[in-house]
């Protein structure tokens, strides 16, 4: 961050070769849960509950414990949304395959490695593809959105606004208003006091949809989001686009039009202007 330059770091390779993981971070390590290990149309053989852990130290990463599937099973997870305080993850939202909608939360302690569960949303998160928080509350915004309990073959792609609050001391949810606009797979980033939601799609992308280049902004104290006065310079065009910060700045990797750039984006907190360090 300090140089805003990029290196690749073999030894920090992970163990096994997947897609579509579900990251969260400690101030030491960073997790890289579930997702995909195939190279096409995923099979049954193709899914994977693995988590594995990279520790900043020593740029190394090895297996840790299994993120849990839940009742009814499943062979792995995608497009969950992640924030974190400084000794635990919280892990949720998303859909469990194969093609199971799901209202799951779950706690992953830093200090053992280890998941438990958590209340559910009182709706479905899926596609959300990013959180937010503080050291008080996690954000899940956007993603299809429909009540807990509806049939899984009519919730649909189109993407929502509720803002869903998660207070860590009471272990309680909450949806606290709107984001501006439907967002589906944004990425997001922020510090203590706000988070942004980048680009993000409004509906299905073999349908009638919309990518954006938009970022929204969630300002903590009074639980309210509003459009920034800029956007990015392209929208980033693919819906596995994360981002990751520090209290000043938040980096958008691998987000370009088409999908395929390897473009960073790193939007200032201060200004809500975005600059491009690299590729």
């Amino acid at each position: 961050f300090s140089s805003d330059s990029i290196a690749r770091s073999p030894s920090a390779d992970l163990d096994f070769n997947s897609y579509t993981r579900n990251p969260v971070s400690s101030s030491t390590a960073a997790y890289w849960i579930s997702g995909e290990k195939g190279p096409s149309v995923p099979g049954p053989s193709d899914w994977t509950s693995k988590t594995s852990k990279t520790t900043y130290s020593s740029d190394t990463t090895a297996s840790a414990p299994n993120i849990l599937m839940g009742s009814g099973g499943g062979l792995g997870w995608e497009e969950l949304g992640s924030t974190a305080t400084e000794t635990t993850g919280y892990v949720g939202g998303g859909y469990r395959t194969p093609g199971m909608v799901t209202t799951v939360l779950y706690k992953l302690n830093f200090s053992t490695d280890g998941f438990s569960s958590l209340p559910n949303f009182p709706q479905y998160q899926r596609h959300t593809g990013d959180a937010l928080g503080n050291l008080t509350h996690g954000y899940w915004s956007g993603g299809t959105q429909v009540p807990a309990g509806t049939s899984p073959g009519s919730t649909g792609h189109v993407a929502g606004t509720v803002i869903a609050r998660f207070t860590y001391s009471t272990d309680t949810h909450s949806n606290v208003g709107n984001i501006p606009a439907p967002r589906k797979t944004v990425a997001a980033s922020g510090n203590a006091t706000e988070g942004y939601l980048f680009g993000g799609i409004d509906g299905h992308p073999s349908g009638t949809a919309s990518w954006h280049s938009t970022a929204i902004k969630i300002t903590y104290a009074t639980d309210t989001s509003s459009l920034n006065p800029s956007n990015l310079t392209e929208y980033p065009r693919n819906g596995h686009t994360r981002a990751s910060g520090n209290t000043s700045s938040g980096y958008v990797v691998a987000a370009g039009n088409p999908g395929s750039n390897s473009n960073v984006f790193k939007f200032d907190y201060s200004t809500g202007t975005q600059s491009t360090p690299g590729s």
